[in-house]
């Protein structure tokens, strides 16, 4: 089956397939202890390609792997499946609204990247992980990436507006906030997400954990919305993606405090400006 599905994917991916033994090794591994060799390797050219690799999968029954750097500490870029590697290629910050402060980006753009990118207008994304010069935006959505200063710029989640997503069957749809009677009217996918929260909104109050890491139902039990874009899926890859971001911040602090001699010393606290740089 393997050749078969080779040939598929090379006859109507413009980007990279790779099947080959050094390419299955280089990626059954991320940053987890876990080694899982996959089916293939797909570095998809343009977004076609992604089309193209969902609808062969899903005619050959073989699972998916979007994968953009492999920082996950749990495993979640390693498993037996065709992994479709969004960074190389996919990593174009597409549009940014200052005014609105709204940027499009695709997947495979790196964390770093976009605030280097939004610097010199004053701006920044938010959530800033320990990997941020590595880590790619479509990865940190599938894992709902924080970091250090989560508690002031808030999660990835907090910062997504709507995602162009494609879809285990190959369909490709755009995810946002809705309200259930809106999601409700447009049948298919929002429908059925509309009707799994309204038919469960007891059970999942009672039951879904009540802290800050994870995915947040609350907007969407208590605003009677149907949060698409708020759900982590397995069965759907971004392949664009509209976020929020914020003004960065003018200054910084850094208090140090040490014990001498069983005496508390504080340091004095340092600022340093950083103001916007002009383009």
């Amino acid at each position: 089956m393997n050749e078969d599905l080779y040939q598929s994917l090379k006859s109507r991916v413009n980007g990279e397939v790779r099947f080959d033994r050094a390419s299955r090794l280089m990626y059954s591994t991320d940053a987890s202890i876990y080694e899982i060799e996959p089916i293939g390797v797909v570095i998809p050219r343009t977004h076609d390609d992604v089309f193209a690799t969902m609808e062969i999968a899903r005619d050959f029954k073989v699972p998916v792997l979007p994968r953009g750097a492999g920082t996950s500490l749990a495993g979640q870029t390693v498993g037996d499946a065709v992994v479709i590697d969004m960074s190389k290629y996919l990593n174009r910050v597409l549009e940014v609204n200052t005014e609105e402060r709204w940027a499009i980006v695709e997947p495979g753009v790196v964390q770093e990247q976009l605030n280097l990118h939004l610097r010199p207008m004053g701006f920044l994304f938010g959530p800033d992980t320990s990997t941020a010069n590595r880590a790619t935006l479509g990865g940190m959505m599938g894992n709902n990436s924080a970091g250090s200063h989560s508690i002031v710029y808030g999660k990835t989640i907090d910062h997504i507006l709507e995602m162009d997503v494609v879809l285990s069957s190959g369909e490709g749809r755009t995810l946002r906030e809705m309200k259930c009677e809106e999601a409700a009217a447009r049948g298919g996918l929002e429908a059925r997400i509309a009707e799994l929260v309204r038919d469960n909104r007891g059970e999942i109050e009672r039951r879904y954990p009540k802290i800050m890491r994870s995915f947040e139902t609350e907007s969407s039990i208590s605003s009677n919305s149907s949060s698409a874009p708020k759900a982590r899926s397995p069965q759907c890859i971004r392949q664009r993606s509209e976020l929020n971001r914020g003004p960065r911040q003018q200054h910084f602090a850094l208090c140090i405090s040490q014990t001498l001699s069983g005496l508390s010393a504080r340091a004095t606290s340092s600022c340093r400006s950083n103001p916007p740089q002009s383009s």
